[in-house]
């Protein structure tokens, strides 16, 4: 069941099926990129997926990302590669040397068109050679038992040179062989187009997911119709999925059928409310992030309903994730502008209620930041410290607000700058103790050079600081496309 902000990106791609993609697909060799403007202050800006994800489809395909559904260039496939040697194949790094080169923009030649997944500021870690991979897009199966207007799925059978070959299962042997190829994820994505709990092995594989990676954060998407009791404790009780999201659009049948054909509004929600039922039954609630992903439409977005839709999640328990759409049939009461917008979405972070079309058109009207807020330049003195264990760790740091408004402080979401301690490989450990911002760089174009004191581990071995600026309760910038500084620290 592929979540709504790339449904509604591959509603516009698809009803166009041109020539261009076919030939993308039969000739993946990528043209020059364009050339950098030698005065752009800005770093090149990137895809993420092609640098830490791995996208497998379920006939086995390797893809660069969700955003490449069809496999328009296809870099490998399960059944005949090992993925190491897939990610770091001549393909991988053209595609990385291509956008690291080219000019900051987020136009994607795999998919000749912007796409709003290159959205992300590429910063000194960014190469085109080896890398590690720290997310996986796992597609079971490619089969729906629904029929959504503008689904990838429905869209690809015009596809002569994709029809044959994509509706599919990837049997449980591979799927485990898959995880035991990958160690160290920190994100595994349990869905991508079809509905993954159509799979006969879906229960299976996430009970060998999670005992290969306990502390992996999974995802998944799903209609909820095909759920039974059996899946639903067993996700509870074992806490086998950390964000559970199910994707209803209405709470009539009248409003949820128009765009999820063949769905059953009463079952959906009757799974929704079991799967809640459990969570607080098994006491997981702080485990398992249950969400009720709902699209507004001109069909679904009355007052009525919506006040309802709200009522309902209160007594469920769940969280409400309302999403707007660029797509046919979107609702024209709220958008982006709209009071009723601000009033229904929560103000930590619009961002996640946007569809990737939207998400784009916000990032590329506010000079690739979140509200023209959200980017900064931090440049340290070194990117190599030494330290003693535990002993405290001093270096010089460059800030300069690139933003287009001031950032605030002694507010409840002021700016500051944050601390992360990472592994060596990159892996989170914990936040360090946080800085305050000096008044000089607060305003637009504001830049300083300040003293950033921190404490080193108390065990020996290599890791990384990541620094970054922090709007407290809304978002580290580098989440935004901002690049943090990354240094490397060596405790002895």
């Amino acid at each position: 069941m592929l979540n709504a902000c790339y449904n509604t990106f591959w509603g516009k791609v698809f009803m166009k099926i041109d020539n261009n993609i076919i030939l993308n697909r039969q000739n993946p060799t990528l043209p020059k990129p364009p050339a950098r403007d030698p005065l752009d202050i800005y770093p090149p800006m990137v895809c993420r997926a092609v640098f830490e994800e791995i996208c497998i489809l379920a006939n086995g395909d390797i893809v660069c990302s969700c955003a490449d559904g069809t496999g328009n260039r296809i870099y490998g496939n399960i059944y005949r590669d090992r993925i190491e040697q897939v990610f770091n194949n001549p393909m991988y790094r053209e595609i990385r040397n291509w956008q690291l080169y080219s000019k900051p923009q987020s136009y994607c030649p795999v998919i000749n068109r912007d796409c709003g997944l290159r959205t992300f500021r590429a910063d000194n870690e960014y190469n085109e050679v080896r890398h590690t991979i720290k997310r996986l897009q796992l597609e079971p199966t490619s089969y729906c038992n629904l029929k959504c207007l503008d689904c990838l799925i429905g869209l690809c059978k015009n596809d002569l040179a994709f029809r044959k070959k994509r509706d599919a299962f990837l049997s449980l042997d591979v799927m485990k062989d898959i995880v035991d190829q990958l160690q160290g994820l920190e994100i595994m994505f349990f869905y991508n187009f079809g509905e993954s709990f159509l799979h006969p092995d879906a229960l299976p594989f996430l009970r060998y997911f999670r005992s290969r990676n306990p502390g992996t954060v999974v995802i998944v998407n799903t209609n909820g119709i095909p759920l039974d009791n059996t899946i639903i404790n067993a996700i509870a009780s074992e806490t086998l999925v950390n964000h559970f999201s199910f994707s209803i659009d209405g709470l009539w049948q009248s409003s949820y059928g128009t765009y999820r054909k063949h769905g059953d509004i009463k079952k959906a929600l009757a799974n929704l409310k079991a799967m809640a039922k459990a969570i607080e039954l098994y006491g997981t609630k702080n485990k398992v992030n249950l969400i009720w992903q709902y699209i507004l439409f001109e069909w679904n977005d009355s007052d009525k309903e919506i006040d309802e839709a709200k009522q309902l999640a209160k007594e469920i328990g769940c969280k409400m994730l309302w999403i707007l759409t660029h797509t046919k049939g979107a609702s024209r009461k709220f958008t982006t502008d709209s009071h009723e917008y601000q009033q229904l979405v929560s103000s930590d972070d619009s961002m996640k209620n946007l569809s990737s079309d939207l998400q784009l058109e916000n990032f590329l009207e506010n000079e690739g930041s979140k509200d023209g807020i959200s980017l900064a330049s931090l440049i340290p003195e070194s990117y190599t410290l030494t330290a003693l264990k535990g002993a405290s760790v001093r270096f010089p740091l460059t800030i300069q607000n690139l933003a287009l408004i001031p950032w605030k402080k002694n507010v409840a979401n002021a700016f500051r700058l944050g601390i992360r301690l990472l592994s060596k490989d990159g892996t989170f450990i914990r936040e360090l103790a946080p800085a305050f911002l000096p008044d000089e760089v607060l305003m637009p174009k504001g830049k300083i050079s300040i003293l950033i004191e921190t404490t080193a581990p108390i065990e020996e071995g290599t890791y990384k600081l990541m620094v970054d600026i922090v709007e407290e309760y809304v978002c580290w910038f580098s989440d935004k496309g901002s690049p943090p500084a990354i240094i490397t620290l060596h405790v002895t």
